[in-house]
Parts: C-alpha cells; sequence; structure tokens
C-alpha cells in the first residue's frame, strides 16, 4: 500500500548546508518527494535562539506511519540532531494520509506559506500551461504571482488576489481551483456576473470542467454559495434555487439555515410565496435554536423571516386552490 506524507524541514544551525543534505538522504528515501521553497521564521520556542530555514517535502512511501517517523528520527540523528537549542535538523511528520499531525505548527505563518507554495509547485504550475511559450524568467514570475495571489486569497485581501489572477490570466490557464478562488474573490468584492460566469462551468455536472464536483462537500457548499448567491443578485433566480438545493444535502446547522433562507428569498422573489414559506418556516426554526445574541447577521435574518411569514401566509390564504397552481 502506498502512503502519502507531507514533512515540514528546520534547523538554524549551518542551514544551508544542512538542507542540502537532508534533502540528499529524503531522495533516496522516497524519489518522489518534492520540495518547497525554503522560508526564514524565527524560534518559537523560546524566541532566543538562531532563525530557522524551512521547507516542506511531499511525497510517497510504503512505510507504516510508526516506521516512517522512526526513519525521520534515524535522520535527524544522522544530521547531528541533539537536545541542544541548536537545532541542526528538525523533521516532523506533518500529515500521513488524511490525518494531520503538530496541528499547531499548521497555523503558524511559514508553515501556511510553504504548503501553499508546494500545492501551486505541484498542481499549479504543472497545469496551468501556457498559452504561448514563456521563458524561465516568465515561467518564475508567473509562480511567485501565483504564490501572492494564494496568500492574498488566504488572507481574505480579495480585491489583491483579483488583480493578481487576473494578471495570471493575460498569459496563463488557471486551473480549476485557481479559478474558484478568483470566482470566490468576485463574489466577495460584489462583481456577481463576473463570479457566476467563473463558477457556474466549474459546478456544472453537465460540463468536463466540472472538476470542483468532485472536491470534498465542505469546499464545494462554499463555491455553490457564491454561485448561488451571484446568480441571486444577478437576477437569475431559477439557477439560483439550482445551486442553493444542491448545498441542502452539503450542510447542517446555521449553514443549512442559510441555504434555506435563499431557497425561500428565490421563491419570494419570483412571486411563488406559497413554495417560499415551507424553507423559511425550516429556516427560522433553525436560526431561533441555535443563533446567539452576538450574531447580528443570523439575528437579523431571524428577524426578517419572522416579519414576512405572516404576510406570506395571508397572500397566499387570498389566493384560491385553482389560482395558486395556475402558471
Amino acid at each position: 500500500m502506498t502512503n502519502r506524507f507531507i514533512i515540514s524541514i528546520g534547523c538554524n544551525v549551518n542551514c544551508e548546508v544542512q538542507m542540502s543534505r537532508v534533502k540528499e538522504m529524503l531522495k533516496k528515501h522516497f524519489p518522489d518527494v518534492t520540495f518547497s521553497q525554503i522560508v526564514k521564521s524565527p524560534d518559537y520556542t523560546n524566541n532566543v535562539g538562531a532563525p530557522y530555514s524551512n521547507c516542506v517535502a511531499k511525497g510517497t512511501t510504503i512505510l507504516s506511519e510508526t516506521d516512517l517517523v522512526a526513519t525521520l528520527k534515524s535522520m535527524e540523528r544522522q544530521l547531528g540532531r541533539t537536545q541542544s537549542e541548536q537545532i541542526m535538523m528538525d523533521l516532523d511528520l506533518l500529515q500521513f494520509n488524511n490525518t494531520r499531525h503538530h496541528l499547531a505548527d499548521w497555523s503558524r505563518p511559514h508553515i501556511k506559506r510553504l504548503l501553499s507554495i508546494l500545492l501551486i509547485l505541484i498542481i499549479g504550475i504543472t497545469y496551468a500551461f501556457p498559452r504561448t511559450p514563456p521563458s524561465d524568467a516568465d515561467n518564475k514570475a508567473a509562480r511567485e504571482l501565483l504564490i501572492k495571489a494564494t496568500e492574498y486569497f488566504q488572507g481574505s485581501k480579495y480585491h489583491e488576489a483579483v488583480l493578481c489572477f487576473e494578471k495570471l490570466q493575460e498569459r496563463y490557464t488557471l486551473t480549476p481551483r485557481y479559478l474558484a478562488y478568483l470566482g470566490f474573490s468576485y463574489y466577495k468584492e460584489g462583481e456577481y456576473e463576473d463570479a457566476a460566469e467563473i463558477l457556474l462551468p466549474l459546478l456544472s455536472d453537465t460540463t468536463q470542467t466540472a472538476t470542483l464536483t468532485a472536491l470534498s462537500p465542505k469546499e464545494q457548499s462554499v463555491y455553490l454559495y457564491a454561485c448561488g448567491e451571484s446568480l441571486f443578485h444577478t437576477g437569475d433566480y431559477n439557477g439560483s434555487l439550482a445551486l442553493h438545493e444542491r448545498m441542502l444535502y452539503l450542510v447542517s446547522g446555521l449553514d443549512k439555515a442559510d441555504v434555506l433562507f435563499h431557497i425561500g428569498m428565490a421563491y419570494y422573489m419570483q412571486g411563488n410565496y406559497a413554495t417560499a414559506i415551507p424553507p423559511l418556516e425550516e429556516a427560522f426554526e433553525l436560526y431561533r435554536s441555535l443563533t446567539i445574541p452576538s450574531d447580528e447577521l443570523h439575528s437579523a435574518r431571524l428577524s426578517q423571516i419572522d416579519k414576512m411569514l405572516p404576510g406570506l401566509k395571508h397572500e397566499v390564504n387570498q389566493i384560491t386552490p385553482q389560482e395558486q397552481f395556475t402558471p
């Protein structure tokens, strides 16, 4: 059985030589290993040691998790690891298949940056093929811009992310994931037509570009929501309904309440009041049971539904059953 791993690599003594040595050792054990670039970080243990040089590596192995950790610790000893504050080499297993370790490290800025870089080197550049042949300098600049765009996106700086992704699009074809990042950034910036234009083909079940449907339910629901809301804002209520209804099977709790709220509002905007009532009632019950007082958004939606429902029911009761179902 082949197992996937991600390793964090760090040292703060003779860093250039040590990084070269550990890469050679890892390549001998794991021929398909891929490395990110090296970045500097402070000493997180006591803030008095020398700065670290860090990178991350991704690869596969037939070793078990226990044997892989033992192999990494053996490499540390061969590279001079002791109990001193000077770290000749630190090799930590961040992820083994789908299991993450050293969870505190995942939130550290240099690890987040390195993982973004590694993802781009493995996926982004491999498949973000250029429309016209670039030079090596062009490719390097494109990688750096893609890293910057991803960091802006992950930092919720959507305007800056849009500018970077748009510049890349002038010469490169973005992968579906990076297109999704751009589409979501458009949504957050209120550019709803652009967001829908990018996201809808990626989420369609009938196109060859529908790669986002293979994502985890949680991540897929983010893009479905952004696209559904974008269609709602452009007046495409049927399109918005279709996406939000797909989301019902992917979400729970307040997320489900939000989806039901938007389904009800889409029916309401179409004048289909009878059909709008059930999802709004279900959303109301979820909001009422789950919303905390400091949650202004959901408190406002709870109040809005509470005011809407009596009026909707009154309107429906004024319509005869025959009129209600007449196209």
